[in-house]
């Protein structure tokens, strides 16, 4: 078929015009420089661990103290298995999409939930037990609660331009007290 000898009637040919003018603006503005920017969240990115030796060296010391209680007997296995489970992550990658957040540790699997406070239930591969994660978030903090069998993981994530700290603290029957501990991150990119 030709186009050549299309003929148009004039008002088809002015909704083709505004087709073609809208379609026109969308694609410069898909491509204008900071548009998609100016709307994209501070959370979103990726963080590297930033906080050195002294905070790892706090990590273990918080793993000790949590231990104490404990029969000697028992220490090196609780030791073992708080270690374990005290999560010491390289790098974080955070997604925003609005009601929504996706986080994931190092190359672990990425975890999405509202941030409402709607639990939500994934496998968690390395015990074979259900994990419920709830997150809520307030302003550029996300509070990150996380349940497996008898124990539980908060985490604080807080948010301030290239900076990310994040408070976390494991809670299990066994332990009189929470081990609490802090771990710095710095941002690496933004998608």
């Amino acid at each position: 078929m030709a186009t050549d000898n299309l003929q148009l009637s004039p008002p088809m040919r002015a909704r083709l015009s505004c087709r073609l003018l809208l379609y026109g603006l969308l694609c410069l503005a898909a491509g204008l420089p900071g548009t998609a920017a100016a709307e994209e969240s501070p959370l979103t990115g990726t963080w590297s661990y930033s906080g050195g030796e002294e905070q790892k060296q706090q990590r273990l010391d918080a793993i000790d103290e949590a231990i104490q209680h404990l029969p000697r007997l028992f220490r090196g296995i609780a030791r073992k298995r708080l270690r374990r489970s005290a999560l010491e992550p390289i790098r974080y990658t955070v997604r925003d999409h609005g009601e929504t957040l996706t986080i994931s540790l190092d190359d672990g699997p990425s975890r999405t939930t509202p941030v409402d406070g709607t639990p939500v239930t994934f496998e968690d591969a390395e015990r074979g037990e259900p994990l419920v994660l709830t997150r809520t978030r307030q302003g550029n903090t996300v509070h990150s609660v996380g349940r497996v069998g008898e124990g539980t993981a908060s985490s604080s994530f807080h948010f301030e331009g290239d900076r990310l700290d994040v408070e976390i603290a494991l809670a299990a029957k066994q332990l009189p007290e929470p081990v609490r501990y802090t771990l710095s991150f710095r941002r690496e990119s933004s998608p």
